[in-house]
């Protein structure tokens, strides 16, 4: 069923209405199919619910690649500092194959890798997709508090240009050359914010190149093991699989 989720997942995406871009109504959206016997499965793009039943939305595509970004983007994860930003990006064996390598920095304790794990990644150019990054992400990006609320409204109340409420392209950058123009039109910047995210231009993206998503299968209404999969849409791959 897990298997059967994942072809799912590939021709959602080759079906993909928004090519050009993945918004964040898009990606945090849960499907269900339901197959025979009591059998089916769902997939979302978040963690598992924690304690208090929110659910943690975290798409491969929108965290920090820490074999591409700079000293400056690392040392302002949580639990960093300019010293170990810099032990991770002269380690001698970067590029790191799986961020779970980074305990094997020295000073990079499990303790500190818990506090940014979840905003790091080892997929793809680099690219972030402003569409899904987190605050978190953004702000090690260098972008002040009030510039990362201005583009957080922008991604819950902009109806999108068709002026339609209900349909992907609310509250999404559909062209990473037009950021900083829509989100002039949407609210007022200072002339520092603006040349922030012009600094930023080559780290911004509106699509996803690479996925995580989680499976459920079912059975009987009960689920089953959950599998935790990270894919290359374009091209087809699976590229990490795991049971959760």
């Amino acid at each position: 069923m897990a298997k059967a989720a994942i072809s799912r997942v590939f021709e959602d995406r080759q079906k993909d209405t928004t090519p050009d871009y993945d918004s964040f109504q898009e990606m945090t959206r849960e499907n269900t199919q339901a197959l025979c016997d009591n059998l089916s499965y769902k997939y979302y793009f978040s963690e598992k619910k924690n304690i208090d039943g929110e659910g943690r939305f975290i798409d491969e595509g929108a965290l920090i690649n820490i074999n591409i970004v700079p000293v400056e983007v690392l040392k302002r994860l949580p639990g960093l500092d300019e010293d170990l930003a810099k032990n991770i990006t002269e380690w001698s064996r970067r590029p790191f194959k799986r961020k779970e390598e980074l305990l094997l920095v020295e000073g990079i304790t499990k303790e500190i890798y818990n506090k940014f794990k979840d905003l790091i990644t080892v997929y793809g150019a680099g690219k972030i997709n402003i569409n899904t990054a987190s605050s978190e992400v953004l702000s090690a990006l260098g972008l002040d508090d009030e510039l990362i609320g201005i583009i957080m409204r922008f991604r819950k109340e902009y109806i999108g240009a068709d002026g339609k409420e209900g349909t992907d392209d609310d509250g999404a950058f559909t062209n990473a050359g037009t950021i900083l123009s829509d989100l002039q039109r949407f609210s007022g910047l200072s002339l520092k914010q603006e040349q922030d995210l012009i600094s930023l231009m080559n780290y911004l993206s509106v699509k996803s190149e690479y996925l995580r998503f989680n499976i459920i299968p079912q059975v009987k209404g009960k689920d089953g093991i959950h599998y935790c999969v990270v894919i290359h849409p374009r091209e087809n791959k699976i590229i990490s699989w795991s049971e959760q």
